[in-house]
């Protein structure tokens, strides 16, 4: 079994930032777009099979570039995420949001855990913004819902039980709502020791799925 990759970073990642400055975009069709097209003109690329695999993050950016890009001919979100500003404020209490800024940064600085800080700065450097009003306002516009039937390519949909009910719930409304004649759903648990996001825990095993997934898919042995 012979598979290339082709690594891509989408403009508010941290190459993009760094280097250009890009911040995050909710079209991600056009950036990705872009990167297909140089993808596309290798003469050692089988046009015919380039999968699109996003992590975290990247599983909005490439399901969303899926609905309008069909030159990507298989798709594996991990997580397929529908609504990103649904999922935010499903991990932070509610109250946060309401804060003004000089009791938020407060809380951030004597109160709030390390990571939860470092994932609110986060938010606010790749998309730009100053405030945290302003950066969940922002992802708003990121969100698939109502198009994911325009996506009709063999998907395999990667969930971990462990990363919370709305991360599975709309992984399980993304599955149902695509096109696709060929879709599969796996929601991977604690006990076999992936339940955690993006199987942080266990990427042998997420790797084992996705590799024989594509090999079932596109018979590649």
């Amino acid at each position: 079994m012979d598979i290339a990759f082709f690594l891509y970073e989408e403009p508010g990642n941290f190459s993009t930032m760094y280097t250009s400055g890009l911040t995050m975009m909710p079209n991600s069709e056009v950036p990705i777009g872009k990167a297909l097209d140089i993808l596309c003109r290798r003469p050692d690329v089988d046009i015919d099979r380039i999968a699109m695999f996003g992590i975290s993050f990247g599983g909005y950016l490439v399901a969303r570039a899926a609905i309008f890009d069909k030159r990507i001919k298989a798709l594996i979100p991990n997580s397929p995420l529908t609504n990103i500003h649904k999922m935010l404020i499903s991990v932070f209490p509610s109250f946060i949001f309401k804060l003004p800024d000089w009791l938020l940064n407060f809380i951030k600085k004597y109160l709030m855990s390390y990571s939860d800080v470092a994932t609110l700065d986060l938010l606010l450097w790749e998309g730009g913004t100053k405030t945290l009003k302003d950066g969940i306002n922002i992802l708003k516009a990121y969100s698939i819902e109502g198009l994911e039937s325009k996506i009709t390519c063999p998907t395999l949909a990667l969930a971990g039980e462990g990363e919370g009910e709305e991360f599975v719930k709309q992984a399980k409304d993304f599955i149902g709502n695509i096109s696709s004649q060929e879709k599969t759903h796996r929601i991977f648990t604690n006990e076999e020791g992936a339940g955690s996001h993006c199987q942080v825990d266990n990427h042998r095993l997420m790797n084992e799925v996705v590799i024989t997934w594509l090999n079932k898919l596109w018979k590649l042995n």
